[in-house]
């Protein structure tokens, strides 16, 4: 385990975890893009097999 250095009112551990947000925010986006495509291709197969 690392130590962030604490700065005057927290602003490291503020800076780290806005950045974890943004990361968070962009990993959950990019899992419901890629679930959506690929429901959409499941979609189109079983349409097409009927």
């Amino acid at each position: 385990m690392y130590q962030i250095p604490k700065k005057p009112g927290g602003l490291a551990m503020t800076g780290v975890l806005s950045f974890g947000v943004k990361v968070a925010i962009a990993a959950v986006t990019i899992a419901v893009g890629i679930l959506l495509v690929r429901w959409a291709m499941i979609r189109r197969r079983a349409a097409r097999e009927q």
